[in-house]
């Protein structure tokens, strides 16, 4: 049984799959520690906008026991926080392109001064309203299983992962910072250092 995005009290996977929309691929899932808190994560402003239920897991446990959950009844289950899942929600790949070129020298300037911070900066197809977002890549581990390892002492000997930082092109506040980024040379434009 799971608490949902869109529902209270709880469901089950079957009644998560009756309830899917034709178009949807994978049923999706937050893992936290409040579930306050992820059903206003910035992680699903997108899954909202759709109608695209998540499902919210907010036990300790579940961090632990949902990535080796795979799929069910031949539907694919997908943690939202991952990059494995861009391709599914993205509106139009066309425009997607035209954004990560128009914002190409911030998001450089950002991955130069993040280097050691972030695995990446990219523009988001998962936001719609918030500015920024974390996400992990689809082969790591998310945030919370990170922290259950160092807890139970395997994450003393685990390389740092390092996050993927996304960017809401539609954003005012990444919008303003990519126009201050900016300074007219005449016919081109450079970065600002």
């Amino acid at each position: 049984m799971f608490k949902s995005s869109k529902r209270d009290g709880l469901i089950t996977l079957k009644e998560y799959k009756e309830a899917m929309k034709e178009e949807q691929k994978s049923i999706y899932y937050i893992t936290g520690e409040d579930e306050a808190i992820l059903k206003n994560s910035p992680l699903i402003e997108q899954f909202k906008a759709k109608d695209i239920e998540v499902l919210i897991l907010d036990e300790d446990v579940d961090s632990i026991v949902m990535p080796m959950v795979n799929e069910y009844d031949k539907t694919p289950i997908k943690p939202v926080n991952n990059s494995e899942i861009d391709d599914e929600i993205k509106e139009d790949k066309e425009d997607v392109k035209k954004e990560e070129e128009k914002f190409q020298p911030i998001l450089v300037k950002i991955k130069e001064i993040l280097k050691d911070e972030i695995k990446d900066a990219k523009i988001s197809n998962r936001l719609s309203e918030s500015p920024s977002v974390l996400i992990y890549d689809k082969n790591d581990p998310d945030y919370q299983m990170q922290q259950m390892m160092k807890q139970m002492g395997n994450g003393m000997n685990m390389p740092e992962i390092l996050p993927i930082l996304e960017l809401n092109p539609n954003n005012e506040i990444v919008q303003k910072l990519a126009e201050e980024g900016k300074v007219s040379t005449g016919a081109e434009e450079e970065v600002i250092e």
